[in-house]
């Protein structure tokens, strides 16, 4: 066997398709690879034109690229689209190499063949999953970098953070690479790790856990963590969904303060109908007692008549002032209270209280001071005298009232902006923790016994709120056991 029938024997052998063409691009040589590529026996395809294996569409280009191979004296590579005997369009990657004789002239082109269709389809594969990865990952960073709430990925073993959103990053003030030098340790107060720990690896939970976590510059606040096992970059991760639940409990918080508060309002108007029962009873019996008392008139001495006519007077001014609590709580619940305003001279109308109380102080064995102003003398306040008269009325009988030895002493002192006037005792004084509630509605009802001091409970509320309708402020200094000092506070001139 000469060396050209050695090649051919080889040619036929080759696991690649062996084409030789003649110059008009005319099949040749056909080997057995070439019928299994294309489809076409030996017989059927020589003498053929190129053009049986190509596509119509493809066929300018394939003349294009047949006439430069010609025209060159190398070799040439090139991928095509080709058709088998079946019509399916298949790849072929072809390897071109001009054939010469022994006198160098071109006597045709040899081609190899190879079908990298199935190849084209796997790197298509790939390609489009290694896009639709990337499509994955930039829609993860995405929706990861979108969420409000924080959200954190931390190591299975180490706790190391591996990644964090950029709520996270708002939130907690670190960069993405600090956190990565951190666990959740590094967001939590000391006193609460042992519990992160044990949360973190109770595979039973199913409830969020809720903690307090630190900001880089120092700041708390509440947070409620679900955190689950997950898989990040192909190893055992955990992954923490955080939501700041500040406002939550805020509102919880006030939700408990106000059930309180009405829990504490039912015990005080409770505190307040069995004042009140004894605050109507007490001068009623005394009324119908003494009024039984009178139809026996003739039998009574003159001391006796005018003792049980006192008690009858006393008991029904008594019941009066009852009857106007009553209202002006109210009035103050509808916000009606009228105002009448005009000139009062705050002197004139502290001495005139003076006078008025001067012996019920002497009765109680207590000493009744007005200390006048004698710089202001002149002073004068455009507001409602009844009304302001009403405010210092029930201070000065509070003083008395919660005063069992000493004195009780009342004035005012001239401010830029209006006028303070001011009653202070030697009494009982009010617990510090009592000191904000005193002004509530039925107040010392509840926090003092019936029998103790006669009273609704309601003055001091009705007072704040006729202070405040008169523009002005009022407030308390006490020390339990000394006394008190109340004080009000009045512009001179209210507008109506």
């Amino acid at each position: 066997m000469d060396s050209s029938q050695q090649l051919y024997a080889h040619i036929e052998q080759t696991p690649l398709a062996f084409i030789e063409w003649d110059l008009d691009f005319r099949v040749i040589v056909w080997n057995r690879s070439a019928e299994i590529v294309f489809g076409y026996s030996s017989d059927e395809a020589i003498g053929e034109h190129a053009s049986f294996i190509v596509p119509e569409k493809a066929r300018k280009h394939v003349d294009g690229v047949w006439q430069q191979l010609l025209a060159q004296s190398g070799g040439s590579r090139s991928q095509n689209l080709n058709l088998t005997k079946s019509g399916k369009s298949i790849f072929c990657e072809w390897y071109n190499s001009i054939l010469r004789n022994s006198k160098g002239e071109l006597i045709g082109i040899a081609s190899l063949v190879l079908d990298i269709t199935e190849n084209n389809r796997i790197r298509n594969d790939l390609l489009e999953t290694e896009e639709t990865v990337q499509f994955n990952q930039i829609r993860y960073e995405a929706l990861f970098n979108h969420i409000a709430d924080p959200i954190v990925i931390f190591d299975f073993e180490s706790y190391k953070f591996l990644d964090c959103n950029q709520s996270a990053i708002k939130k907690y003030g670190y960069t993405k690479e600090e956190f990565y030098q951190l666990t959740p340790h590094n967001l939590h107060p000391a006193e609460e790790l042992k519990k992160v720990d044990e949360n973190i690896s109770d595979e039973s939970r199913t409830a969020p856990n809720e903690y307090t976590h630190i900001t880089k510059e120092g700041s708390s606040f509440a947070v409620e963590i679900h955190t689950q096992e997950t898989s990040f970059r192909k190893q055992k991760a955990w992954i923490s969904i955080i939501r700041d639940i500040t406002d939550r409990k805020k509102s919880e918080l006030e939700l408990k303060l106000a059930k309180e508060k009405a829990e504490e309002s039912d015990r005080l108007k409770s505190a307040f109908l069995a004042n009140m029962s004894h605050e109507i009873r007490t001068p009623m019996n005394a009324i119908l007692g003494f009024t039984d008392l009178l139809s026996d008139i003739d039998t009574m001495t003159v001391a006796e008549r005018d003792m049980s006519l006192k008690v009858i007077q006393n008991s029904g001014e008594r019941l009066m002032s009852l009857i106007n609590d009553l209202i002006d709580i109210s009035k103050i619940e509808a916000g009606e209270i009228q105002l009448y305003l005009s000139e009062i001279k705050v002197h004139y109308l502290c001495d005139e209280l003076f006078n008025q109380f001067k012996m019920e102080a002497e009765k109680r064995n207590l000493k009744l001071v007005y200390i006048p102003n004698e710089k202001e003398r002149e002073l004068f306040i455009h507001s409602d005298r009844n009304r302001v008269i009403q405010v210092l009325t029930n201070l000065i009988k509070n003083a008395l009232k919660f005063t069992p030895k000493g004195s009780v002493s009342f004035g005012y002192l001239a401010e830029e902006e209006g006028v303070e006037i001011f009653v202070e005792d030697t009494g009982i004084g009010i617990r510090e923790e009592e000191q904000d509630l005193i002004f509530e509605r039925f107040r010392q009802a509840y926090s003092l016994k019936v029998s103790e001091t006669e009273g609704t409970g309601l003055g001091l509320s009705i007072s704040k709120a006729l202070v405040k309708r008169l523009g002005g402020d009022i407030g308390l200094k006490s020390a339990y056991g000394k006394g008190t000092r109340f004080s009000f506070t009045l512009p001179r001139r209210l507008e109506g």
